[in-house]
């Protein structure tokens, strides 16, 4: 029989801040990927603080690994790796030497320190710049350095106060495939990383509604604003027999509308442009925001609560 995956990051009772108003409570597996999404990217750092036990929160309790240990015990910190929205290292080190020193201060041995930070390096695409001055790295190095940093000591929980870029996502992959549990954070839709299993639609204070992806595509289909020119202009009569266009709005350049399908109406568009031999000169695609998304949900099920383990 397989062994059920051990909860590895658990909230009971949570409020983040003194403006919260809810509680929820809050379990992540090993081998799971939960994404907070918010447009307000305070709230989101102060919830990762608090996850990952470098802040207390204003109501309830966290605890991390197998023994339910609180996050904000010293033992927490080998079981949760952290990555702060504004990495820090030291100018004028590399990123050899900056893992070199946590290394040791992470208690890994003279002997295996050096194999330790060369596979980190390596894992992390950092491999060619492992003796470039931190100082001229750009900022997506620098991010890719802090994830390093972050699992060097092979944490069972990895927590996020940044949205994580997307030559990461691979390396998230792999975390969870070998049972690590990801914490992580998104303010926007197009943020949310594809290892997310589940996404916590958040408020500026509250953690309001968790959703699997299959209802996260579900709401930003319905959402979705798109965008289109043509060269030359087509009227708007032209549009208008678009099946399933919605809200259609001419701009001084062009169309936009509302489309339940993206697919669909990107070719209806393409369609509509080869039979009236037009170029598409312009076509964007909008991601609704979180708090639109909120505004779904809750007109569809205003009666869902705060329970995460749903």
């Amino acid at each position: 029989m397989t062994e059920a995956p051990p909860v590895l990051l658990q909230a009971h009772s949570l409020r983040v801040g003194t403006t919260s108003l809810k509680e929820a409570d809050l379990a992540v597996l090993g081998g799971s990927a939960v994404v907070f999404a918010s447009d307000s990217a305070g709230f989101l750092k102060r919830l990762a603080s608090v996850l990952a036990g470098f802040s207390k929160p204003w109501c309830g309790r966290v605890t991390a690994g197998k023994a339910s240990i609180p996050a904000t015990d010293r033992q927490a910190r080998r079981i949760i790796g952290f990555l702060p929205a504004e990495p820090c290292c030291p100018d004028g080190t590399t990123p050899y030497g900056f893992l070199k020193v946590l290394a040791a201060s992470a208690g890994i041995s003279a002997r295996q320190s050096p194999g330790s930070v060369q596979e980190v390096l390596r894992w992390c695409g950092l491999g060619e710049v492992r003796s470039t001055p931190v100082d001229k790295l750009d900022r997506e190095q620098r991010l890719c350095l802090a994830f390093a940093s972050a699992v060097l000591q092979n944490p069972s929980v990895l927590v996020a106060q940044c949205t994580i870029p997307s030559q990461l996502f691979r390396q998230l992959d792999d975390l969870k495939a070998i049972g690590k549990a990801l914490v992580l954070v998104a303010d926007s839709v197009g943020s949310i990383p594809p290892c997310a299993d589940r996404v916590a639609l958040c408020s500026e204070t509250d953690i309001e509604r968790l959703i699997g992806r299959a209802d996260l595509a579900r709401l930003c289909a319905g959402s979705v604003e798109i965008s289109a020119a043509f060269c030359p202009a087509l009227p708007r009569t032209s549009l208008e027999d678009i099946p399933g266009i919605m809200s259609l709005r001419q701009t001084e350049d062009g169309f936009v509308f509302e489309h339940p399908s993206p697919s669909a109406a990107v070719a209806s568009l393409s369609a509509l442009a080869r039979a009236n031999a037009r170029a598409l000169t312009r076509l964007d695609i909008r991601s609704p925001s979180i708090a639109a998304l909120l505004s779904g949900e809750a007109e569809e099920e205003p009666g869902r609560d705060q329970d995460l383990f749903c």
